[in-house]
Order: C-alpha cells, then structure tokens, then sequence
C-alpha cells in the first residue's frame, strides 16, 4: 500500500528536498511514537540524549484545541529510497511513500507530533513537512545542529508586545495594556519598563521587563490564562465572563470580568507608588532588588494572599490609604534589599516575603 503526499521539489546545497503537507493523524502513523524510548539512532551518533519535555508536550496539547492554533512551520522528515513505492511526479507533483510501516525519521518537530498523542478533540491538521531522502547520520546530525542551535529563542516581552494588536480583552491582552499604562503614567514605573524585554539605548533607566510586570497581572485576574484566552476566542468575552466560576483566590478576577481594567491599573500604580516613596533611593536603582523581579513579585505575592486572607474587606485593603499603612508596617531598612540578603530567583523572593507577612501579622 502507498500513501500520496502532494508536494514540490526544490533544489538546496545539501541536495534535494521534497516540501508538501500531511494529515497528521497520517504522519503518526509513519514516524516512531514511543515516547519511552529517549534515545534515537541520531542522538547516539551525536553523543547527545533529549528527554522529551513533558510540560512543554502538553502545552502544545492545550494549544493544539484552541480556537486558533496552527502550525506554520514544517516538521522535518528522512525518508529513505526504498520506502518510495513510485518515483515522484513533476507534473502531479505526488511522492508515494510505503504506508504500512515506519517510514520517516523525524528531525525536527518531535514535541509537536508527540503533542497530537495528548491533545483532546484534535481538529483535522494539515501539517506542513519537508522531507530529505536518504540523508546519512552526518547530514541528520548537521541538519539538527543547524535546526536547533540557530534558533533565536522569542523574547517573551516581545510576544506579549504583540497583544497591543488584539481585539479580543484576553487576560494577556489586559495584562499588557496594565503594563502599558504604568509605563506611560509618571509614577513608579513611568518609562522604566522594558517592553520588548530589552533596554532602550535611550532610556538607559529601565528596570523591569514587560514579561515580569504582566506575569504579576495575570495572577490578579485569571488561574490559566490561556485557557481563558481560548474561551473567550471561541465564544465571547461576554459570555466566558457570564459563565465563568468565580474564584476570590484570583482576588481581581470579578474585577477583569466587569472590564474594571482601570481599577487594576490604579491598584498596581498606588501600590508601588508607596513602595517605591518608602524607599526612594532603593526604587530603580540596580544595587538594589527592590525594583527588580525579586523585590516586585515578593511584594505582589504578599499583598495578594494579604486580600485573599480578609477578602470581605478587598474594597478598603486596595485604597491608598489602607496600602500605605502595610507598607508603613514593613520595617526592612533600605540598605537591605541587596543580592546579600534575598538572593535573585525563587529562594530570595520567598525570603522576602516571608518578611513583609511578618509585619502584617495581627
């Protein structure tokens, strides 16, 4: 039995390449699954071992049921000569390949295929591929080093830029436009965020990136934010806040599904506001951890469990004046918010905040 895969040829340096499309529920059927077995062919001849990621297999999973995923980009195959059953066609441009056996060699795309095996209701994918024919463990080798150790990994930042560009109020899409909002609004953050996750040569003053400010957000308004996200993309934003099970631990989630985007843009603002006149020489300068990730999600953690421990007062916790009486509680002397004291990371940020809920004991 042959399987007919449409595709073009296209002449490379390295050789031959033939790129076209499958179904994917056809291309597992050809390529070896077995998430067990850790080692390939080509690993060995490379000296390498690659566990398959199993976090990241099922984040594609959710991804691959969402309202608008795709996969643009192609899953590279080695097929050898003799599992083609008929000479490719230029006119048809039609590969046939045997169907009834392990055919393909995957270079490329594992954890996308893998992920096919996870997802529920799985639409029908047609998965883009490019297929080398009969190419030797040094041309494999060569092709996944040039694949892999090329890539230029997306600043996270700079993906969370791109929701400026959406129509849809998403807990990602709000998250930025809070980040933006501090970032324009002179205040503690006034000009001082990295929104493309890098430094501005001329704004050598910044101090945080849009990623860190928006991961602080989203644990405000949404538990999986890309489960929203997706709900929301298949039916509406009114009816995802109309149906959706509420949670006081997500403390402004009542607040987001209301479109109270302001209101969580004045909590964040006066928030640390406060914090950073309290400590004025220690906000925004990078002797200090205050300003950085460390200082800001330890701070927004501890204020966080603070409203979930007396929710039924959230109203007052979150006005300025209450704020400001936490923070006049913290006695932590300015020169301590150093590396010395609460190291970068997740050990330094719990150690600080175990510190600030220390002083908002009753």
């Amino acid at each position: 039995m042959s399987l007919k895969i449409n595709c073009f040829e296209i002449e490379q340096p390295i050789g031959t390449l033939y790129v076209g499309y499958m179904k994917h529920h056809e291309l597992l059927k050809l390529i070896d699954v077995d998430t067990r077995k850790l080692v390939t062919e080509l690993e060995v001849y490379m000296g390498i071992q690659r566990d398959r990621d199993k976090t990241r297999i099922k984040q594609i999973a959710k991804f691959i049921a969402s309202a608008d995923s795709t996969f643009p980009t192609s899953i590279v195959l080695n097929l050898k000569s003799e599992d083609i059953t008929k000479k490719y066609d230029k006119e048809s441009m039609n590969l046939f390949v045997n169907d009834n056996k392990i055919v393909f060699k995957v270079l490329d795309g594992q954890h996308r295929l893998y992920s096919f095996l996870e997802a529920e209701e799985v639409p029908i994918y047609e998965l883009p591929v490019t297929i080398i024919i009969d190419a030797d463990l040094e041309t494999q080798a060569h092709l996944f080093t040039k694949i892999n150790l090329n890539q230029t990994k997306v600043n996270k930042s700079l993906s969370l830029d791109l929701f400026e560009y959406s129509k849809t109020m998403s807990p990602y899409k709000v998250a930025h436009e809070v980040t933006k909002t501090l970032n324009n609004s002179k205040g503690p953050f006034y000009k001082k965020i990295k929104m493309l996750g890098k430094s501005d040569s001329a704004l050598k003053d910044e101090f945080i990136t849009q990623a860190a400010i928006v991961k602080g957000v989203l644990e405000f308004i949404s538990r999986n934010p890309m489960d929203d996200t997706n709900l929301i993309k298949k039916s509406s934003y009114k009816k995802y806040a109309s149906s959706v099970k509420r949670d006081y631990k997500i403390v402004f989630q009542e607040e987001y599904l209301l479109e109270k985007f302001d209101l969580i843009s004045q909590f964040f603002y006066d928030y640390f506001s406060i914090i950073s006149k309290k400590w004025p020489n220690a906000w925004g300068n990078t002797n200090f951890i205050l300003s950085k990730t460390t200082g800001y999600e330890a701070f927004l953690r501890a204020i966080k469990n603070y409203i979930k421990d007396n929710y039924d007062n959230k109203d007052e916790i979150i006005k300025y004046d209450y704020l400001k009486s936490l923070i006049d509680k913290v006695d932590i002397a300015e020169n301590d918010f150093k590396n010395i004291n609460y190291s970068s990371g997740g050990v330094g940020q719990s150690s600080l905040y175990k510190d600030i809920m220390s002083f908002w004991k009753d």
